[in-house]
């Protein structure tokens, strides 16, 4: 009956809302990140309690700022990237109740995403990046943080400063907790630019763990073990890639009782497939898509040593062009509305033969986006109902392929350079001089064993037929092959060119 299927539905709603073993409490956290003006403004206006009245006869004056598509190309050789402040949680004790805590929490993120405003409204060449806006996310950090006794940043080592976030390594300074950066995917990277970077992180008083997550899997699903493990290369190459096992043992190192060891960064860097391997099995749950982890999740990897996974967030930063983070598989690629832009960024970065080795095309050098996408729409055949390429299906596959690392570009640390490809050579047009080429007159000439026609169009024989006839009628040949060419061009006939049948 309705009834028992109501009690049922109602027993199951409340188990659901029991059943959050090892997360926070409560259903599922939604993040934001993008938001357009109207969705921002009700939003703060919300969080602040404001009521407003719809006023008439108001002139509104909309300011649209533009980020010029040239400072793209400013991104090949040095990342114009700025990181912003962090929401830090609100100092509380003992006697400060969950009511009294929770408002301290809405009032501090409030302020913090007007200095946020503010930057953007400072920022005239610029833009502030998308960031998470739901304040449920950080809490998600600000627990794992204070739960940890050591806190690893998993960052892409393809670009690690993009990634990489200052305030937050102030933060857990701050909570006197011991800070790991951990350089995931670095089978992607070579050893002179791993060397490179190592340079660079020491002088920064950084540490920092070359590791793979991708590698050590694989070697988990085929029953091996990574060689040299706890050799010479585990603590005196600084470009070495540890394995899992190493990687814990350098965590732990130094450290005496329970050891909660906590994985923050942004969505997509492999946080949970880091974790994974650690275990040795599947713990939590991965995807490709960013954002996969909605809560802080706990696991008991043994009796003295805990995982703490938290959802990816996406720092505040101040970036030329948001195409940056479409590249660096932070943004929902199937979501994209302008797809051009990063496509241009792969263009400038990527050699011309990588794309000629994947995609199978012929460029001879670096070329427009819509250059490339129409060249390897071609080839694969994508094209639009129209017979066009289609652009946006060739646009999500190639960065889908970029993000995944099947299209390799490694960033330098500052201070060195990566030179750029050289434009390749303008293909001269083919043009088909005899289309273009003056038409004589046409002649018409009817003579006794038939018609003789010179033209921009090519007679049947039943028309050569009529304008015999005609002929002997006395009639004006040059109106009757006018009429009879409409008369064709009304029933749906297409009047052929001489030149291209």
């Amino acid at each position: 009956s309705n009834l028992g299927k109501s009690l049922i539905k109602n027993k199951n709603k409340q188990q659901q809302s029991k059943s959050y073993l090892h997360t926070t409490e409560g259903p599922k956290i939604q993040s934001v990140i993008d938001q357009n003006d109207i969705e921002e403004f009700m939003s703060l206006a919300q969080m602040s309690n404001r009521q407003f009245q719809a006023e008439r006869q108001m002139n509104l004056v909309s300011e649209t700022r533009l980020v010029s598509r040239s400072t793209i190309n400013t991104a090949v050789q040095g990342q114009t990237y700025t990181p912003l402040q962090l929401p830090k949680r609100p100092k509380w004790d003992s006697s400060t109740t969950a009511e009294q805590l929770q408002e301290l929490e809405h009032n501090s993120f409030l302020e913090w995403r007007r200095q946020i405003a503010e930057t953007e409204e400072n920022s005239l060449d610029k833009a502030v990046t998308p960031f998470e806006k739901n304040l449920d996310m950080w809490r998600q950090l600000w627990r794992v943080l204070e739960r940890s006794n050591v806190v690893c940043q998993i960052v892409d080592s393809r670009n690690p400063l993009f990634f990489r976030s200052p305030d937050l390594e102030q933060y857990i300074s701050e909570l006197g907790k011991k800070f790991v950066v951990v350089l995931n995917k670095a089978d992607l990277v070579d050893r002179d630019t791993r060397l490179k970077w190592a340079e660079y992180f020491a002088g920064e008083h950084l540490e920092v763990v070359w590791f793979s997550a991708t590698t050590e899997q694989e070697l988990i699903d085929e029953g091996l073990q990574k060689d040299s493990e706890f050799g010479e290369s585990f603590n005196s190459d600084p470009a070495y890639i540890h394995s899992s096992s190493e990687l814990l043992e350098k965590l732990s190192r130094d450290f005496e009782g329970h050891l909660t060891i906590g994985f923050v960064g942004y969505p997509n860097v492999g946080k949970s497939s880091v974790i994974n391997v650690i275990c040795g099995q599947k713990r939590v749950a991965v995807a490709a898509q960013p954002g996969k982890t909605k809560h802080l999740q706990s696991l008991e990897l043994s009796e003295k040593v805990s995982l703490c996974d938290c959802p990816g967030l996406v720092f505040p930063s101040v970036l030329s062009s948001r195409a940056e983070m479409v590249t660096c598989g932070v943004l929902p690629i199937d979501n994209l509305k302008d797809v051009i832009s990063p496509v241009e960024i792969l263009c400038l970065r990527v050699h011309s033969s990588e794309f000629e080795k994947l995609y199978g095309i012929q460029l001879g050098g670096r070329v427009e986006a819509r250059e490339l996408l129409g060249a390897i729409g071609t080839k694969r055949g994508y094209f639009t109902g129209r017979g066009l390429p289609n652009e946006n299906k060739v646009a999500r596959k190639i960065l889908k392929d970029y993000v995944k690392g099947k299209l390799l570009y490694c960033h330098l640390p500052p201070g060195h350079e990566t030179p750029i490809e050289e434009p390749a050579p303008e293909k001269p047009v083919d043009v088909d001089e005899e289309f273009f080429a003056v038409k004589a007159e046409p002649a018409l000439k009817v003579e006794s064993d038939g018609v003789t026609y010179e033209g921009g169009f090519k007679l049947t024989k039943q028309d050569k037929r009529e304008l015999k006839f005609a002929a002997r009628r006395g009639e004006d040949l040059n109106h009757k092959l006018k009429e009879m060419q409409k008369k064709k061009e009304g029933q749906g006939f297409n009047i052929r060119n001489r030149n291209h049948n």
